[in-house]
């Protein structure tokens, strides 16, 4: 009976060995050399310095938007969305365009492109957002934005181009 166990408990531990493929080790290394790390605050510092240098950084807590914006169109995301040369992703609060999807929407993103790329265009954050106290969108900065003093929505609508976005 002894021996029966013995060939039973072999069986099973070769069992374990060929489920792992021969990599219960290096998978045991791995998986120590990571709590080492984790231990020793190693990827608290990795995490800090991907915050601090990388532009694919999770967006922080919605910054207070006190002042205004001012910047160079550098990209249209679409009919009511755009991007400054400095960075910020505005989202126009006076101008509510179809999505891109729906019917007007691509002539929406075009009439933006001819009115505001590559204008120099000044933003108030917050004006315009549906909830004063919630001045962002899809990360985006909810703002109105002025082109030489005019409203940016309402040079939209002066070219027909029809409201209707969610």
């Amino acid at each position: 009976m002894a021996r029966l166990r013995s060939n039973t408990l072999s069986f099973r531990s070769r069992r374990r060995r060929s489920l792992l493929g021969g990599a219960g080790l290096p998978i045991g290394l791995l998986m120590l050399a990571a709590i080492v790390a984790w231990q020793s605050g190693a990827f608290d510092r990795l995490r800090a310095e991907f915050e601090t240098n990388s532009a694919l950084a999770p967006a922080a807590e919605a910054p207070d938007h006190a002042g205004l914006i001012s910047g160079r169109t550098a990209s249209i995301v679409d009919g009511d969305g755009l991007i400054l040369s400095t960075g910020e992703e505005i989202r126009l609060g006076d101008f509510n365009a179809p999505e891109w999807n729906q019917p007007g929407g691509a002539d929406a993103k075009e009439a933006l492109r001819e009115i505001a790329y590559g204008e120099d265009i000044i933003c108030t954050p917050c004006e315009g957002a549906r909830n004063p106290k919630r001045c962002t969108s899809y990360d985006r900065i909810v703002a109105t934005c002025r082109l030489n003093g005019k409203r940016l929505g309402d040079l939209m609508r002066a070219r027909g181009i029809a409201e209707g976005g969610r």
